[in-house]
């Protein structure tokens, strides 16, 4: 009779691995026959957050991104602290100093796997252009398409939920056995 053997247990930390995310990553891009990799769906008007710069650029050609999704919650009075200004190259908009945590959270995320842009509807589409915004709407399915991953934050009630195990915030640990 041969001994049991005990099952391995692990217990991720309560932290953001990136490491463990980007070997993820990795085995995608070299499976991707597997239809894992993001699709080259036509979009106009593409605007992304510069994570080094933090800055909304417009995208004139196919480049890598992060696309976020996630609760905004009940609107409030600080929406208005959110407005965008004209970098000096006038090209560019600044976002502002304060950002919704789940957003700050994501660039962090996005920088830690190595992206330069990430995609987050509260900034990337005209919230106060109602034509271009409308336009921008009818392709996010697009926009999520032609991403290389989207980083969903289901947790949390609003966008100041932040991303569980990122920064301020640490995730529930779940055993997990292989």
């Amino acid at each position: 009779m041969s001994p049991q053997r005990n099952p391995i247990i692990r217990i991720p930390s309560d932290r953001f691995d990136s490491q463990l995310a980007l070997d993820w990553i990795s085995q995608c891009r070299h499976l991707n026959e597997t239809g894992c990799c993001p699709s080259t769906q036509p979009f106009h008007d593409l605007y992304l957050i510069d994570c080094h710069k933090r800055t909304v650029v417009a995208v004139k050609e196919q480049t890598e991104y992060v696309a976020l999704s996630y609760v905004w919650g009940e609107p409030n009075n600080e929406d208005t602290a959110y407005c965008l200004h004209h970098g000096e190259d006038g090209n560019s908009l600044l976002l502002p100093d304060t950002l919704p945590l789940v957003v700050t959270d994501a660039i962090i995320v996005t920088k830690r796997l190595g992206f330069q842009y990430l995609w987050v509807d509260k900034f990337c589409i005209a919230q106060h252009q109602s034509e271009v915004k409308h336009r921008q709407i009818m392709h996010m399915d697009a926009v999520y398409a032609n991403s290389e991953l989207t980083i969903i934050a289901a947790a949390g009630e609003d966008e100041n939920y932040g991303l569980p195990g990122v920064s301020s915030r640490s995730r529930m640990v779940t055993p997990w056995q292989k």
